[in-house]
């Protein structure tokens, strides 16, 4: 986005087609891959590129779902479904790290909650982690989805975060965003997908990922 500031800045982050990754923490690293059970193997969907790499590779939109309390060492952990990826620790530095390289914009959307929340103070928890390791950087919501990059780059702060929860969402009006909505055509054909994003009618925004 930063390339192109002066095209773009005045595009809101509704007028833009965003690229992102498909769970965007289920990457392979050489630990992982020598303890995953081969059936586990399948969940990896970004193969040996971590999520610094796929922002490097120019992902604006991160996919991301976290599950609690697995190990002594990390409490919060990405998951694809039922598979257990990396430490949120982990994830969250990679993003800031390529953030303060960069004057990049970061939609980091957590979207699911597999195992560990179970009430409102669960969710709390894991708001205060992720602002201990981001806040500097978090985009407050009062911007909205209509605001343009170059309101967003003003604030000096270049995460959005989204959060799949509306009740959690609405006690931290200054940090969490609401979760876009996500819509999977399910091909493997690029005409079938270009076809499938002209046709369909959304109400909400749309982000692709891959």
């Amino acid at each position: 986005m930063n390339d192109y500031k002066s095209q773009i800045g005045d595009a809101s982050l509704m007028q833009l087609f965003i690229p992102g990754t498909y769970h965007s923490a289920a990457y392979f690293t050489k630990l992982s891959a020598a303890n995953f059970e081969v059936v586990n193997k399948y969940s990896i969907t970004q193969g040996w590129e971590d999520v610094r790499s796929q922002l490097r590779l120019g992902a604006r939109f991160l996919d991301i779902s976290i599950s609690q309390n697995l190990t002594p060492e990390e409490q919060f952990w990405t998951f694809y479904n039922v598979v257990q990826m990396h430490p949120l620790r982990i994830v969250l530095e990679q993003v800031r790290k390529f953030v303060e390289e960069t004057n990049e914009i970061v939609i980091f959307d957590i979207h699911s909650f597999p195992t560990g929340f179970n009430s409102t103070d669960d969710h709390h928890g894991l708001i205060q982690f992720i602002r201990s390791e981001i806040e500097d950087f978090m985009v407050s919501p009062s911007v909205g989805w209509d605001g343009t990059l170059n309101q967003i780059w003003a604030t000096g702060k270049r995460i959005i975060v989204c959060y799949a929860n509306a009740e959690v969402v609405n006690l931290y009006p200054y940090h969490l965003w609401p979760t876009t909505h996500h819509r999977l055509a399910d091909v493997d054909d690029k005409t079938r997908l270009k076809n499938y994003f002209y046709n369909k009618q959304f109400t909400y925004r749309l982000f692709s990922t891959n």
